[in-house]
């Protein structure tokens, strides 16, 4: 069993995936912009809530990491000032 996080899982893709490793016995964590509800998740997902530009806050959480992940998928995304297309 692999120690996963998978960031922007609070809809879409994300969360599909985090709902995938749990069918597969991964232990998973997944994370949700600030104020942005996990709905749908299984309680034994470990959910974390911050924006990925927040490095502050991105920071804070590194420190206290005590864990090894094992699998990252990052799924969030950033968009600029200005739409971009794939």
């Amino acid at each position: 069993m692999a120690r996963m996080l998978i960031t922007g899982a609070g809809r879409g893709i994300g969360k599909a995936l985090v709902l995938e490793g749990i069918e597969r016995g991964h232990d998973m964590i997944a994370t949700v912009r600030e104020g942005e509800h996990a709905s749908g998740m299984p309680e034994s997902v470990e959910v974390l809530h911050f924006d990925v530009t927040d490095r502050m806050r991105l920071a804070e959480i590194a420190a206290g990491w005590r864990h090894p992940i094992d699998v990252l998928v990052n799924n969030a995304r950033v968009i600029g000032p200005d739409r971009q297309s794939t």
